[in-house]
């Protein structure tokens, strides 16, 4: 982006010493450490870049946390989670922009598995569609503090249409343009 200082982050699943024990027996056996370390990695990768460039951009979300930790958890474990939210929300902010890519579960199946990472292929339908409701839910209770735009990359496949790609492109650039000259 021209003019404006960006970082972009993404997020390095690998690193989180849990996730492929959860994915291989998904539910709340590993829920906890799961969420908790994701959250924690997301913290100090974002922490690391605020206040080095103008513009940091994540490819994920506290609200992507948020939404895995209210259909995993319950009870104390959920309070504790949503306490740690707090505490680094408190110290980082919220985002300034928020980019919701929404599709239904169908085609997220189909997505995960053209991916092929075999860790994934406990992944239901039913799970995703908890997960996206989850994510509308948080979205739903923290949108009067975010600006969020809302792509369904069912029909706006921006992965694999130069044209849409770049049409949200520009509108996401011209989005950021107006944060960044605040």
């Amino acid at each position: 982006m021209a003019g404006v200082d960006v970082n972009i982050i993404h997020e390095d699943f690998a690193k989180n010493p849990f996730w492929e024990a959860y994915y291989k027996n998904p539910g709340a056996q590993y829920m906890f450490e799961t969420e908790t370390t994701f959250i924690l990695q997301h913290y100090h990768d974002i922490k690391r870049q605020v206040g080095k460039e103008k513009i940091v951009i994540a490819d994920y979300s506290f609200i992507t946390d948020l939404a895995y930790a209210r259909i995993g958890l319950d009870g104390t474990k959920l309070e504790v989670f949503r306490s740690i939210y707090q505490l680094l929300k408190e110290e980082i902010g919220s985002p300034a922009l928020v980019v919701h890519l929404r599709c239904n579960a169908a085609v997220q199946a189909s997505r995960i598995a053209a991916r092929g990472r075999e860790e994934e292929n406990m992944i239901d339908l039913g799970f995703l569609e908890k997960l996206n409701q989850a994510i509308v839910d948080e979205i739903s209770e923290l949108s009067p503090d975010l600006k969020i735009i809302n792509i369904n990359t069912e029909s706006e496949d921006f992965a694999h249409n130069d044209i849409i790609r770049e049409k949200w492109h520009n509108h996401i650039h011209s989005e950021v343009h107006r944060f960044s000259s605040m």
